[in-house]
Parts: structure tokens; sequence; C-alpha cells
């Protein structure tokens, strides 16, 4: 069927099996897609789903030439609302949308292993935002434009971290830089309840955790009690 926007008013409707059928004043009669139906499009392109005048309207799937496949809200032929694509490259998205574009709060998977769950705003990371990288880092904090932007916090896998202010992806204004160290432990007299030493260390602490040794001991570095 072919979208015809129409420019003056039906004198009747009739509603047939997904199918609305318009006859004019002249007699003409002209089929509109309306309701619940399936339609191959000439390049190729697969719905399911609902229709309202012509246009896709309401809940339905949409299988792209490509193998791309969309199933969830419309509006007006746009994807709209709520519902998840899986691209052809293996990239997968669920959230809201608007306009064809991802927009609000949703959730991407990436064929590479990257994982970002937060706000999309004309279909870009935009707000506040988590993203998983595949070696294990982590960044919670705000996003523009798909970049890192003013304030967040980068747990990088090795144990680092960084709190602080962002701009374009790269760390820039107030922060700071926390080195991961791996604690040592070592065992301590039994007879000793809490013991803390500043001649090992600057910071560091070592102490019994247990009543007379009972329940081992540890070192490293911590804050002294």
């Amino acid at each position: 069927h072919t979208k015809q926007k129409l420019g003056y008013e039906p004198d009747h409707l009739a509603f047939n099996s997904g199918v609305k059928t318009i006859v004019t004043k002249e007699g003409a009669i002209i089929s509109m897609m309306h309701g619940r139906g399936k339609y191959r499009y000439p390049g190729g392109d697969f719905y399911e789903g609902d229709y309202v005048d012509n246009k896709r309207h309401g809940y339905g799937t949409y299988i792209y030439l490509n193998k791309d496949t969309y199933s969830g809200g419309w509006e007006h032929d746009y994807r709209h609302g709520f519902g998840n694509i899986s691209f052809a490259n293996g990239d997968k998205y669920e959230g809201q949308w608007r306009a064809n574009k991802r927009h609000g709060r949703g959730k991407t998977t990436y064929r590479d292993g990257h994982v970002f769950e937060g706000f999309f705003r004309d279909d870009r990371r935009c707000g506040y935002g988590i993203m998983k990288y595949p070696n294990g880092d982590v960044y919670a904090g705000h996003w523009k434009s798909n970049m890192k932007n003013r304030f967040g916090v980068f747990k990088y896998a090795n144990g680092d971290v960084y709190i602080g202010d962002f701009k374009y992806n790269k760390r820039h204004g107030h922060g700071k830089f926390v080195k991961y160290y791996e604690p040592t432990y070592q065992l301590l007299p039994p007879t000793s309840t809490l013991y803390t030493s500043k001649d090992i260390a600057p910071g560091y602490l070592t102490a019994n955790l247990g009543r007379e040794g009972s329940e081992g001991y540890f070192s490293g570095m911590g804050v002294d009690q």
C-alpha cells in the first residue's frame, strides 16, 4: 500500500483486518493500513505490528534488510517509547526512544564487551551513566555527547581510582587519584589486641584483630584506630 496524504474529509470508513478503506465523495476507494498487520516494503524491510493511517504506530517489530531488528513502540513511523534493537554487527540496545533516536534511560551492550547503562539524548550518551569496559575498568559519572564530562569516578582494573572532573573524555580540573597498594600480612604476638606503628611508614597500620591471637592478624595501609 502507498502512503497518501488526505486533503479532504472522507464520507465513509470501513475497517477490515488491518485495512481502512476510505470512500471519497467522488466515489474513489483508497485502502490504508490500519490496525494490526504485516507488510514487506519495496526495499526488502519487513514490519509486523500496529498501523494507524498507513503509519507504524503502536507496537511492532521491524526487520531491516541488513538484519537489524527492532521491537517496541512506534509513533507516526518513528521508533518511540520503549523498545529494543539488535544490530547485525552484534550491538544491542534496550531502553527509551524518541523520533528514531535513543533518548532517555537505556542500556547498550557492544559487541566488543563494553556495556553502558544510563541516559541518552538524541542518540548520544548524555547525563549520568555507567560504562563497564572489557578490561575491567568502570566509569560512573556524567557524560556529554558520548564523552565523559564533569564529575565522575573511574575505577581502574588494577585497583587505582580517580575521583574528580573530566572534560572531553580526559581527567581535567579538580580531582583526586588514589593509587592501589596490595596489602601485606604478618603475624603479631598473640598477647597484643591492637598495635600500631608509625615507625614502619607514614600511614602504615599493623593490628591484631583477634582476642589473644585467635582470629589472626593483618598489616597494610590503613588508618590508626
